[in-house]
């Protein structure tokens, strides 16, 4: 089945079952332009957000698997979640025809989830009260004593975005267990990673270690005074896994929605509604970011990503106390 008749076919299927709306369970909450896109390209359908992580998210999943009454119908969260989600039974195979172009290391073999974006992760830095010439280099420079308890990230728990961002450069053996130790000693965690980037808005952090540029970018648009520092021993992109929950009540809108994010429309939007990268071959890239080819690191396959976030997660949680 081509694309464009695959899309048809679930967009008639919802509107013959009733299915008026597609509820996405993310922690993300800066894709409204996708969400409208969607919604004008299939006006029959609302895509609902819910936007929700960590604990709250298991609890809710939780809670919905135990009653039967099931209401998320796509999960769109890091990979630290994504693969324990996955390993837990929350996630249904599905793998629309637009994904045959993905690259295999941005698909989980099962079908559970694929990887519709990049998104750079690096530190940010309060323009106004760090210098041109205080500006960190390297990841030891950031971590340096004469910032000690200036530095914030989003909390290490085991699942968080902060977890994957580790894990990637422990995967490359770019993180040493010093380095990590000292993230611990000399960094103070935010509740998470939105926050931690508002406490570097605030002045009250001058660093914030792996913010995702996605969230960096609106705010220095409005005026924050934040820059972007890219460190080339520590800088990387990765993205989220988009999976199709067990017990969706809204399948072939979210079957839909899910294959609608890998068309070249969906992708284009990634990189100029949302400053990241999408994983389809050819697709541009932020005007305001370098070319994808920049990042030296190599991502954690989507069919090794339980695996090796596992071993990663036992390392931090001997560090953090999970």
């Amino acid at each position: 089945m081509s694309a464009e008749t695959e899309l048809s076919t679930l967009y008639d299927a919802a509107k013959a079952a009733g299915e008026t709306e597609v509820v996405i369970y993310t922690p993300y909450g800066n894709h409204q332009p996708l969400w409208d896109a969607f919604a004008a390209a299939y006006p029959a359908i609302t895509p609902t957000v819910v936007v929700t992580t960590g604990a709250p998210l298991f609890a809710r999943l939780e809670a919905e698997r135990t009653t039967g009454a099931y209401a998320g119908d796509l999960l769109f969260s890091n990979l630290s979640t994504v693969t324990v989600l996955q390993r837990d039974g929350y996630l249904q195979p599905d793998e629309p025809s637009t994904v045959a172009g993905l690259p295999d290391r941005y698909r989980e073999p099962g079908g559970h989830f694929q990887i519709p974006f990049l998104n750079l992760f690096t530190v940010v830095y309060n323009t106004r009260l760090v210098t041109e010439e205080d500006l960190p280099s390297t990841l030891d420079e950031v971590l340096a004593d004469r910032w000690k308890g200036k530095i914030t990230y989003g909390q290490v728990t085991g699942t968080g975005a902060t977890d994957f961002n580790l894990a990637i450069l422990d995967h490359n053996q770019a993180l040493t267990q010093e380095q990590l130790e000292r993230i611990h000693a000399n960094a103070v965690p935010a509740e998470s990673n939105a926050a931690a980037l508002q406490y570097v808005a605030q002045g009250r952090a001058l660093f914030d270690l792996w913010t995702p540029t996605q969230s960096a970018v609106p705010l220095i648009e409005d005026g924050a005074p934040l820059g972007i520092r890219l460190l080339e021993d520590s800088s990387g992109v990765w993205g989220p896994g988009l999976g199709l929950l067990e017990g969706a009540p809204h399948p072939n809108a979210a079957r839909l929605l899910k294959a609608w994010l890998y068309t070249p429309e969906a992708q284009a939007l990634f990189a100029s509604e949302t400053n990241s990268y999408g994983t389809l071959p050819g697709t541009p890239g932020p005007e305001t970011l370098p070319d994808i080819g920049y990042y030296s690191f190599e991502d954690i396959p989507a069919d090794r990503a339980a695996e090796i976030l596992a071993a990663f997660r036992s390392k931090a949680g001997a560090i953090w106390g999970f």
